[in-house]
């Protein structure tokens, strides 16, 4: 939980080429996954992630609709530090921790490839994981052309959605041009 001028000027960008498939690989934490292994490697999200990649996103809340960016502040080799404005929080993860946020539990998830979807990007195509527990249905649209979070991602209990979010821009500015995050306010 991981895009906006040419968003504002109307235009569709290009959707870069689409990386290999990711290999199956067993996630650090041991979790069982699905047959096809998690949608990308850590290196094809370290790749299309540098520090300067925007993505920006809409979150529908039940009624409430927010628009959230997501900000690489720093990048390397192992990891990165990403900042999410509104709240104003930064987190660093590792390269493995966030491919890892693709692992899904086998027994209860399926998987479909070649879904046509139509997001704030453009029209793509994903690989579509539903995973379903109890009366809860997670589903996550991930574009071999964007590495990294999914482009869609929805929450359905008993069958009404009750959360969605959505990539509706991405882009790659300069970071130093960032203002700096507000301090937190100390307590006496």
């Amino acid at each position: 939980m991981i895009l906006l001028a040419l968003a504002c000027t109307g235009s569709t960008p290009e959707a870069p080429q689409a990386p290999a498939p990711a290999p199956v690989a067993e996630p650090a934490s041991g979790t069982p996954v699905t047959p096809d292994g998690p949608p990308f490697t850590a290196e094809q999200i370290r790749d299309a992630m540098p520090a300067g990649q925007v993505v920006r996103w809409r979150y529908d809340i039940g009624p409430n609709t927010t628009t959230v960016e997501w900000r690489v502040r720093a990048a390397d080799a192992t990891s990165m530090t990403l900042e999410s404005r509104p709240p104003g929080s930064v987190d660093v993860s590792t390269w493995e921790a966030l491919r890892d946020h693709g692992v899904f539990p086998a027994a209860s998830t399926t998987l479909e490839v070649g879904v046509p979807l139509t997001t704030g990007l453009g029209d793509l195509i994903t690989r579509k994981y539903v995973v379903t527990d109890g009366s809860e249905v997670k589903t996550y649209w991930f574009a071999d052309a964007y590495p990294g979070p999914p482009v869609q991602h929805d929450v359905s209990v008993d069958g009404r959605r009750t959360f969605h979010m959505e990539q509706i821009a991405r882009e790659r500015v300069d970071p130093a041009s960032w203002e700096p995050l507000p301090s937190p306010p100390q307590s006496e």
